[in-house]
């Protein structure tokens, strides 16, 4: 398709973000009012991420997700030697390089609870406004599709795209995630995702 490009083998990648972002909203919009597509429909595991919204109850005007995680239970986790020593070490090494381009990176567990945050500094302080932090919950069942619960729901590295988010507050940002597998047996251990501007989405961003 001409109107869009693809990050390497990776997911899709609006050509035009800010036409995308209409289109993908005019479909929310029916969506949520009606419980039907219409238009343009979105990529089928968002389609499918979308129903599951709507059966479990999790309503599209959610502001913010809950919070999960104590300090000691995140310090814990990053104490471990699986993920959070060594993930939290590979996300501080990235910050300079994050730090200037108006993204935040996190890493979460299997459970889709961030542990661990680093990036743009102000922007952090907006998208902790959305619990985008350690200790919040971002399991597609609590947030619906995002940068952290569907690379963890569908087993491989996806972006989801300003209104693909099921609610409506998380429309704004863009969301690059890759699960984390344990060596050897491949198990999912966690996820690293990237986040930022939805009208800015870029492949080098997906790359990184």
């Amino acid at each position: 398709m001409k109107s869009q490009r693809r990050a390497a083998d990776g997911p899709i990648i609006p050509a035009h973000p800010a036409q995308a972002l209409s289109e993908i909203t005019r479909a929310w919009e029916a969506f949520v009012a009606s419980g039907e597509f219409r238009g343009r429909t979105p990529r089928p595991h968002i389609a499918r991420a979308w129903q599951r919204c709507r059966e479990l109850g999790i309503s599209p005007l959610t502001e913010r997700t809950p919070t999960v995680l104590s300090q000691d239970e995140i310090e814990a986790a990053l104490r471990r030697e699986d993920l959070g020593s060594v993930g939290r070490q590979v996300l501080d090494e990235f910050e300079a390089a994050v730090e200037g381009t108006s993204h935040v990176i996190v890493l979460a567990d299997a459970e889709g609870r961030i542990i661990h945050a680093a990036g743009h500094r102000k922007l952090q302080r907006y998208t902790e406004r959305l619990n985008f932090m350690p200790g919040g919950a971002w399991a597609e069942s609590v947030a619906g599709p995002n940068g952290v619960g569907t690379p963890l729901a569908i087993g491989r590295p996806d972006l989801v795209f300003g209104s693909e988010h099921y609610c409506r507050d998380f429309h704004p940002w863009v969301c690059y995630g890759c699960p984390v597998r344990a060596p050897g047996r491949g198990r999912i251990i966690g996820v690293v995702d990237l986040s930022g501007p939805a009208a800015k989405a870029q492949v080098p961003a997906f790359a990184l």
